[in-house]
């Protein structure tokens, strides 16, 4: 193969990949306008509303699935710390060991916590802090 071939075909092939992107991003915001149109017929405020409430409504079970699997991460990885300062003390310090514990603690502890500010604010009724009552209404009777 002569050197002018070898360079007409990979000409070719980047020609044909950049055709495929090309094609594959037209197809893809074909789609996102179609579905922009769809919804466009029913926006209100409160179809809006509705559903940011809906779609959020698992945010704080996920936040708190995160904490507690990283509250036991890091109490775990400080527990092994402070074996290898017990192993090694002059290559170790104790404080990166503590530290961890520390970080494992407060991620172990952000649910409760949350959940006794949610308390607070509320007064314990916990419809006033959901995702119901981000909804706005249609009249003005409910805001009085």
């Amino acid at each position: 193969m002569t050197n002018r071939t070898l360079k007409g075909e990979i000409k070719m092939k980047v020609k044909q990949k950049m055709t495929h992107r090309l094609a594959a991003m037209a197809v893809v915001a074909a789609s996102v306008a179609g579905a922009a149109d769809a919804e466009a017929a029913n926006t209100s405020l409160r179809n809006v509303t509705g559903n940011i409430a809906t779609a959020t409504g698992g945010l704080p079970n996920m936040i708190s699935m995160f904490a507690y699997i990283a509250g036991i991460a890091f109490a775990v990885l400080g527990i092994f710390k402070i074996k290898q300062h017990v192993d090694a003390p002059a290559n170790v310090p104790l404080a990166q060991g503590m530290t961890r514990l520390a970080v494992g603690g407060g991620f172990l502890s952000l649910p409760f916590m949350t959940k006794v500010m949610q308390g607070s604010i509320s007064n314990n009724d916990q419809e006033k802090i959901g995702g119901s009552a981000l909804i706005v209404s249609n009249t003005l009777s409910d805001f009085q």
